[in-house]
């Protein structure tokens, strides 16, 4: 028994061990930093020695490994006058939308022991409105570096790329979003950030500017954009087996305009903050960029679609990181590589997977083909709106509007935030506070 008790606390000891070997230096060079503390415990997760997530920018949908812990480093944070007042901008708008990701996961999971330190570090980290509006645009430093190709090479089709005009409202670039509809566009990758995070579409045809118009025009204005499903039966799976059932009986027309081969469709997603009057703020930082080339407008719409994505799509993704942002290299952005794994939007978790396996992740790229294998335009969900449910075909059908107002998503994304549970359990335990 004595040595059963001892081999336990020596493995318990080494995994300890290993994890505080592992503490990651996103905030200072110094591991025991307090900042550095503080996101290791809010953002990282420890599971048989080995620490998972660090630096993600897609947080864990998983409780905290040590509540107290993180309730400690908050408070030991609001009493550090000297380490809130050396913060940069930038450092304190990184690690404001960090701890505020905490307070949501926190809420999220009704862990009460953190809710209320988080929610003041919140206030003590929030920024005033001009320094907000002062945060470096990312982007433009990530186009600027040298780093990426300027655009697609379809001589090299393997090499990154950040296009420098992707923002310019005149450029050939479109950006894909309606006014007046009151929320956004991308709202399934709005919800799982808990709108923390603004999400927007842009389109390029080859031509530029003028034909990618023209193309929307096509495709807005086609006059038949649903069909009936020859076959409307399939299949549903319970524990009891499988049952036949009458699926959707209409569908979206295959004939619609398809995409020119040579399309490039991107989604990016910009962080927000809390400003010192308690609001969720826009920045200019980018998380994330998303592009899928379409190399191929040869469409089958009866081979299977998963088969064809990579013949017919040429995805890439752009993450951020906080240490090399802070660094100052390349705006912070690198390419995602084809075996890099973490958490991710379309990767589902199974049931069976054990604890490691969903701190792990998905290997990225492959999970691509999970949410945008249809062909052409119908593997366009903003235009199809199959994760949509908010979103009524049936008023105009479905369309991909040129965005008139180019902060719509950005100030819909926050009002969004607003109506949010998480964020009104922050508003009242500041209040009571």
């Amino acid at each position: 028994m004595i040595k059963l008790i001892y081999g336990a606390t020596l493995l318990l000891l080494t995994a300890t061990a290993l994890a505080e070997e592992t503490r990651p230096t996103v905030y200072d060079p110094d591991p025991q930093h307090l900042l550095n503390r503080l996101y290791t415990a809010i953002a990282t997760r420890v599971e048989g020695g080995e620490r998972f997530g660090v630096d993600n920018v897609t947080p864990f949908y998983e409780p905290f490994d040590d509540s107290a812990q993180v309730a400690a480093l908050a408070e030991e944070l609001i009493a550090s006058k000297a380490v809130l007042s050396s913060l940069s901008d930038l450092k304190r708008a990184l690690l404001l939308h960090d701890v505020w990701t905490a307070f949501d996961t926190a809420a999220a999971f009704k862990d009460r022991k953190t809710l209320r330190p988080l929610a003041r570090a919140v206030r003590v980290l929030a920024m005033d409105d001009q320094s907000i509006a002062r945060l470096p645009d990312n982007y433009e430093a990530a186009a600027k570096s040298g780093a990426f190709l300027r655009d697609f090479n379809p001589t090299n089709p393997d090499r990154a790329f950040l296009p420098p005009d992707l923002f310019d409202p005149q450029g050939p670039w479109v950006q894909i979003g309606e006014t007046g509809t009151g929320h956004p566009l991308a709202r399934m990758h709005v919800d799982a950030a808990s709108a923390r995070s603004a999400f927007m579409v842009f389109i390029r045809c080859p031509g530029g500017r003028e034909a990618t118009l023209a193309y929307l025009n096509a495709l807005n204005l086609f006059r038949a954009p649903f069909t009936l499903s020859e076959n409307p039966i399939g299949t549903r799976y319970d524990p009891d087996g499988k049952h036949p059932v009458r699926m959707d009986v209409v569908r979206i027309n295959p004939q619609t305009p398809q995409i020119p081969a040579g399309t490039i469709f991107s989604l990016v997603r910009q962080m927000a903050v809390v400003n010192d009057k308690l609001q969720p703020v826009m920045t200019k930082i980018t998380q994330s960029v998303q592009f899928r080339v379409y190399k191929t407008n040869d469409w089958d719409f009866t081979r299977d679609s998963r088969e064809a994505f990579a013949r017919s799509q040429s995805p890439f993704e752009i993450t951020m990181t906080r240490a090399d942002l802070l660094a100052g290299r390349a705006g912070g952005l690198h390419r995602v590589a084809d075996d890099e794994a973490f958490p991710t939007l379309a990767g589902i978790v199974r049931l069976e997977w054990t604890r490691a396996q969903r701190l792990k992740g998905h290997v990225v790229m492959p999970t691509c083909p999970l949410c945008h294998s249809g062909s052409g335009i119908l593997s366009v969900n903003t235009y199809t709106a199959r994760f949509d449910r908010e979103r009524n075909l049936l008023d105009r059908g479905p369309s991909l509007m040129p965005a008139d107002y180019p902060e719509y998503q950005r100030e819909t994304t926050m009002a969004r935030k607003r109506q949010r549970y998480e964020w009104g359990v922050l508003q009242g335990l500041l209040a009571d506070d």
